[in-house]
């Protein structure tokens, strides 16, 4: 399993799929990890993709399209700023 910190692991998995998106891929392969693991099994649920596998060291990610086209067009980390300083 991929043990990247949990903003890299995120930051991967976003690009990845994104990278799929821009190259019109039926199915795009990601390093496995738990946050990517439960992101897709979120945009399954909510009807995003079409399917996924779970390996023993990736996922397969298969997108869902209408007339040809994919139906989502990007994905982006949304995050609230910290105030906090460490």
């Amino acid at each position: 399993m991929y043990n990247a910190p949990t903003n890299y692991a995120l930051a991967d998995y976003i690009n990845n799929v994104n990278f799929g998106i821009i190259r019109g891929m039926r199915f795009v392969k990601i390093n496995k990890s738990i946050i990517g693991i439960r992101l897709t099994k979120l945009l399954y649920s909510h009807g995003i993709l079409r399917t996924f596998r779970i390996k023993s060291d990736c996922l397969y990610i298969y997108y869902k399209f209408d007339k040809g086209r994919h139906i989502i067009t990007k994905l982006t980390v949304v995050s609230k700023p910290s105030n906090r300083v460490q």
